[in-house]
């Protein structure tokens, strides 16, 4: 029930988040599902002069990836959370499973992904606009908070974390070995 109408997608669970940020970002999100959908069904005010099938497969695939995404460090962290119940201490596991040793914020960077999805499903340029502008904004912000709140926490351990994981920009690298 929260997931779907407590701001959805907004929430890493790594910190608690904002709730000025989580407010704001609500009062973002629903409205920009309006406008797509309006500017979809209705208005066609900025709507891409294709065929909508042309947009809405690869904006179904990014949601649907993005979802995935969510899902998937979502099981990463419940693990984490178990294994470091079961030692009873501060454990840092969820940030050794591969989606976030290839960024910090994976949540976030899924959200945005989802964003994005949702606009090219409903072929709509200015949708891609507002989840790049106002939507990508948002998220950096709450990504800083969050930054700042692991920085508290963790400390060194974050600042060197920090230092090899990007932000939100997924690095791939080799293992070396």
């Amino acid at each position: 029930m929260e997931y779907c109408f407590g701001s959805p997608f907004f929430q890493s669970g790594v910190v608690e988040p904002s709730a000025l940020g989580r407010g704001v970002f609500a009062f973002f999100v629903y409205p920009f599902l309006g406008y797509l959908v309006g500017d979809h069904g209705w208005w066609n005010w900025t709507q891409f002069p294709i065929p909508p099938l042309f947009t809405w497969l690869p904006g179904m695939v990014l949601f649907l990836g993005g979802t995935a995404l969510r899902l998937l460090t979502l099981v990463a962290m419940l693990k984490a959370d178990d294994q470091r119940r079961r030692r009873k201490g501060l454990d840092r596991g969820v940030f050794s499973s591969p989606a976030f040793r290839v960024c910090r914020h994976p949540r976030y960077l899924a959200t945005f992904i989802q964003l994005v999805g949702s606009a090219l499903v409903f072929n709509s340029w200015g949708g891609l606009v507002l989840a790049g502008t106002v939507g990508l904004g948002l998220i950096l912000l709450q990504v800083r908070f969050e930054d700042a709140a692991l920085r508290r926490l963790w400390k060194d351990d974050f600042v060197a974390y920090a230092a090899q994981v990007p932000m939100l920009r997924p690095c791939f690298r080799r293992a070396s070995g």
